[in-house]
């Protein structure tokens, strides 16, 4: 429980468009939940179905690759 509880607490730091924004966290019974925003739209894997990566024009693709590279940067303040 206490990593869960400091990575959330890590999460909930964080303010990058490639992170859902979490709110609080805690625990109900000795079961841990956390309240994080809800994003309207589609997951990653989604898109994958509908479209497979190879199908999407290039700018879409680097769209899509550069969002999820740079979710674990913004953890460290860095940019790429």
């Amino acid at each position: 429980m206490r990593r869960f509880r400091r990575a959330a607490h890590a999460a909930a730091r964080l303010n990058s468009p490639h992170v859902t924004p979490i709110h609080r966290y805690f625990e109900v019974e000795r079961r841990l939940y956390v309240d994080m925003r809800l994003i309207e739209g589609r997951d990653l894997q989604t898109v994958q179905t509908d479209a497979p990566l190879a199908a999407l024009t290039r700018e879409r693709q680097t769209s899509l690759i550069k969002g999820v590279a740079c979710a674990p940067s913004d953890k460290t303040g860095e940019t790429r």
